[in-house]
């Protein structure tokens, strides 16, 4: 490894807050805001989402964008030592596969969020689009950075904003039976998001979160595949994030994942736990907080860790670190050991 990272401040906009401390507080207390949304399933009924409180009338890339824009802010707002012009941004996007993806030009969409944000960014800025892993790859990137780059580079931005909730991504998760319907009752909620991550060299600040292993791996059995799994993809990557960290899974105080309702993700954690856990363990806690605000598509990893980064500072846990793992439709899979300050 070539050097940890640390995280040191978060922004959020959700569907059940307007800021990171709000939204953390809303998760921590399994407070959601599920309402009916103007879609309607096969049966006529309206289809469930977790919506921002941003005004109705803002859609698609623009939508985006403020949601953005708003989580970014609130990261420079509370750290007045980030330089945007030598701070690089890594901005993770939704799949370009997605039959729904509101965001036609990523160049493009990266000039309208810093326009509205009013400076630009670093020349070495990255645009992303690999779904839920989105978060494990700009770690990696974000690492990269920070240990090899040119020294002026003291802090990493990693911020992404996505929104499920279309008529074509809601046609097409229907039409694979991945959708909680009034039809169907083993699949996952839509939800929309902005967030944004800061990220510096190991920090001994206490509201530090330090990110002490990644791995990664490709499951040969994703969701669609028709195959079963063996969550061989999950095992690998949860393996090398715990060698990179040299922490075994027994030191993990429980496991924080991208799971959204599906039955699917379920066994998959169940047998990645089975094939890495040797040591028994009379509990071994598995939260979602997609069961919050939906899924959220490429921003939902950041809120993963934007959450722990708060329960690290106001609820430590028994055991000083906590396993992340993430999954993508494609079979992507990655894993994250995070320690606290």
């Amino acid at each position: 490894m070539n050097g940890h990272i640390a995280i040191t401040g978060s922004g959020l906009v959700t569907p059940v807050g307007n800021d990171s401390a709000s939204s953390c507080a809303a998760i921590r207390c399994s407070i959601d805001n599920v309402q009916d949304s103007v879609f309607t399933d096969e049966a006529g009924e309206p289809i469930g989402a977790c919506m921002t409180a941003i005004d109705a009338s803002c859609q698609g890339e623009a939508r985006l964008v403020r949601l953005l824009v708003s989580a970014l802010q609130q990261c420079l707002n509370a750290d007045k030592s980030i330089d945007i012009e030598h701070t690089p941004l890594i901005l993770c996007l939704p799949t370009r596969d997605r039959p729904g993806r509101p965001i036609a030009n990523d160049d493009d969409f990266l000039s309208a969020m810093q326009q509205e944000l009013g400076r630009p960014f670093s020349g070495l800025s990255r645009i992303l689009s690999h779904g839920h892993v989105s978060i494990a790859v700009a770690l990696r990137l974000a690492r990269q950075m920070l240990h090899e780059s040119d020294t002026r580079v003291k802090h990493v931005l990693i911020a992404s904003a996505d929104s499920l909730i279309n008529q074509k991504d809601l046609s097409e998760y229907e039409t694979q039976d991945r959708l909680l319907t009034s039809c169907h009752s083993d699949g996952f909620i839509p939800g929309e998001a902005g967030a944004a991550l800061v990220v510096e060299r190991t920090s001994d600040s206490p509201q530090a979160m330090h990110c002490l292993g990644l791995g990664f791996s490709m499951e040969p059995a994703p969701i669609l595949s028709g195959k079963p799994c063996r969550a061989d993809g999950l095992t690998t990557a949860i393996r090398g994030a715990l060698e990179e960290a040299q922490i075994p899974m027994q030191e993990m105080a429980y496991r924080l994942t991208d799971i959204s309702g599906e039955h699917y993700d379920f066994r998959e954690a169940a047998l990645a736990l089975s094939r890495t856990l040797r040591v028994q363990r009379d509990e071994f806690d598995l939260l979602h907080p997609a069961d919050c605000v939906g899924d959220t598509g490429a921003c939902l990893g950041l809120i993963l860790l934007a959450y722990q980064r708060m329960m690290f500072l106001v609820q430590p846990p028994r055991l000083p670190q906590v396993l992340v793992h993430l999954g993508d439709d494609d079979g992507k899979r990655a894993a994250i050991v995070l320690g606290s300050g």
